[in-house]
């Protein structure tokens, strides 16, 4: 039920709340419909049922959007070091496994991309980048700016990191208002500083 752009959900023939603040602007609500949301907060008044606050935007609802898919995670093989998210733009995440024959990230992925598109298509096209950890830190800022190509990445005596990329590469590797390079730096714990260059053609 919608009630002055608050959404009132039913678990277990109890009414629990999605608010405003927690649901995202590209979601589209009808009576009826099924969606997965994040129990963010319970709170006791001691005057009956105690009130559930639910989230579409908490980033734990996308690392539990994996575990309903991915039995590795179920499992522990492999393990969700650290996520980060812009509701309705991005999600970045970064998996690691202590088994060595085990792709964390192609694990989320899934065959075909299947285990991500889920994700996706629940998210109503919300973007979800997924990555190894690495303990070599100019690979994981470099992985971290997805979609961009990076060309090279420094730190310079700030301890910020320093990343060229092509020119017409630019604008991806500071996504839309700047989510994609603030997520990275989100991630990775780095300040990142972006420096485009023009690339040459190659000479056939």
């Amino acid at each position: 039920m919608v009630e002055n752009d608050r959404v009132f959900v039913e678990f277990n023939g109890s009414q629990v709340l999605l608010p405003r603040s927690e649901q995202v602007s590209r979601d589209k609500y009808t009576p009826g419909m099924r969606i997965y949301t994040y129990v963010k907060k319970v709170e006791d008044e001691g005057k009956g049922d105690p009130k559930v606050i639910l989230s579409r935007k908490d980033p734990q609802l996308v690392a539990k959007l994996f575990e309903l898919s991915t039995p590795e995670l179920e499992d522990n093989t492999i393990e969700i070091v650290r996520i980060v998210r812009e509701a309705g733009f991005k999600t970045k995440i970064i998996v690691a496994s202590e088994f060595e024959e085990v792709d964390p990230a192609g694990a989320l992925i899934g065959p075909k991309g299947i285990r991500v598109k889920s994700v996706v298509e629940e998210l109503f096209g919300e973007k979800v980048d997924v990555i190894n950890y690495t303990d070599n830190a100019r690979e994981l800022v470099a992985q971290a700016l997805n979609p961009a190509k990076i060309l090279d990445v420094q730190f310079d005596e700030n301890d910020v990191a320093v990343v060229t990329v092509p020119k017409e590469d630019e604008v991806r590797a500071i996504g839309r208002s700047g989510g994609n390079v603030r997520l990275a730096e989100q991630l990775t714990g780095y300040r990142i500083r972006l420096v485009g260059v023009e690339v040459e053609a190659p000479i056939n």
